[in-house]
């Protein structure tokens, strides 16, 4: 079986015993290419313990991938309405390159501006007590005082919008 079989089964099939043995035969071709995977960690047929089971997979065979597939993963689950689990995965990705301010940004999309739930205290503790390590501080600045101004804390708002254009000054492009 070839590259390009494997992928038109990740793309196509529905049968999770079929995407196992097209996952298992990519990790014996050795196949270090992850927009490989890609098809198959969004293929809607699986589940998400199955997703899970194949990104800590792969996240082993393709370390130096790591940051990019666990960010991925949090795409998908985020795109299934799967909160918890996406700011899981972008945390985790977070936690491997604590200098990039792309994954707090993809946590600070989960907010839930319609309901009051405990993800979003969650998020902007998280956000808040990690963003001192970014390079783009004003990125991750400008989203919090965004969040705050739309749930009303114009303080907050504020506080954030002005260490964003500090932090923008001192920025590079």
């Amino acid at each position: 079986m070839t590259k390009e079989d494997l992928r038109k089964i990740f793309i196509d099939s529905n049968s999770s015993d079929e995407l196992f043995d097209a996952f298992a035969d990519s990790i014996k071709m050795k196949i270090d290419d992850f927009e490989h995977y890609k098809p198959l960690i969004a293929n809607p047929a699986l589940s998400t313990d199955e997703i899970k089971m194949f990104v800590e997979k792969l996240s082993r065979e393709l370390k130096d991938k790591t940051y990019e597939i666990y960010l991925w993963t949090g795409e998908i689950f985020f795109d299934r309405n799967l909160h918890y689990d996406a700011f899981n995965y972008f945390t985790k990705s977070f936690e491997l390159d604590t200098t990039n301010h792309i994954p707090l940004l993809s946590i600070a999309n989960l907010y839930n501006y319609d309901l009051e739930i405990p993800l979003n205290k969650t998020i902007l503790e998280y956000i808040t007590s990690n963003v001192a390590t970014v390079h783009k501080k004003s990125k991750v600045y400008f989203y919090l005082s965004d969040i705050y101004k739309k749930i009303g804390d114009y303080l907050n708002s504020t506080k954030y919008n002005a260490l964003a254009y500090r932090a923008s000054e001192l920025e590079e492009d």
